[in-house]
């Protein structure tokens, strides 16, 4: 499944170092370094959530007219 991020608290643009590079914190950061955030800040600057919108199946199906 595809995992979404989000970003708490207007936490938008802080840099964050991560080994010997540095990455800055936004939504559309790689999920493997918001997971290294997370770890060691856990809830406090982002939210790693599962994205059921792109795994999910529509349930629905056209309704018919006459």
């Amino acid at each position: 499944m595809a995992k979404k991020i989000t970003v708490i608290h207007s936490a938008e643009n802080l840099i964050f170092s991560i080994g010997d590079r540095e990455v800055k914190l936004s939504e559309s950061m790689p999920i493997k370094d918001a997971e290294l955030i997370d770890a060691q800040y856990p809830g406090l600057y982002l939210k790693i959530t599962e994205d059921t919108a792109t795994t999910t199946p529509a349930t629905t199906e056209p309704t018919k007219t006459k």
